[in-house]
């Protein structure tokens, strides 16, 4: 496997401008940035396959990828809150789309929310201003923006290591 940072890092950031300031609805922006953190797990996933074009015939959902990725991945990060997070962000799509007025859609945002580390602490979600539907957009799309970053980073991390691996050849 050939390894090419400054190609996985252009189609990262194409990923990342469909994404970008691309709407003020909540839920659309849970769902866009859903579909966006599935899309970097399939690409984790694939870092490990030898034949990665049969892995949309297995159909697995976002639920099953985020697993897959999560035993597939031995990452330096100090603990599981990437995977956490990426799970938080499934269960908060889950509520929107399957129940369309919740009453737990904004104890779901700020669980969301509060993966997201602002210098190395992590943000206290009882204290963020979610008053105004901008606001929370705002919030949301910080968090949904992060998150992807650090996939990215994890992405090209895990690429790098798996082209370094020789598999027995000399």
């Amino acid at each position: 496997m050939e390894f090419d940072v400054k190609a996985i890092a252009k189609r990262h950031e194409e990923e990342f401008e469909v994404f970008k300031n691309t709407t003020k609805d909540v839920d659309l922006l849970v769902l866009k940035g859903h579909l966006l953190v599935e899309k970097f797990l399939t690409s984790l996933i694939e870092s490990y396959c030898w034949r990665p074009q049969f892995l949309d015939d297995a159909k697995l959902s976002f639920f099953s990828k985020a697993k897959l990725a999560r035993c597939f991945i031995m990452h330096p990060m100090p603990d599981d809150s990437i995977w956490d997070n990426v799970e938080s962000l499934n269960r908060l799509r889950n509520e929107l789309a399957h129940n369309w007025k919740t009453n737990k859609r904004e104890a779901l945002i700020r669980k969301f929310l509060a993966y997201r580390v602002i210098k190395h602490d992590k943000i206290d979600p009882n204290t963020i201003d979610l008053s105004t539907d901008g606001r929370c957009a705002d919030e949301v799309s910080h968090s949904i923006s992060w998150l992807l970053g650090q996939l990215s980073i994890l992405d090209i991390v895990i690429k790098y290591m798996e082209s370094q691996k020789t598999y027995g050849q000399p």
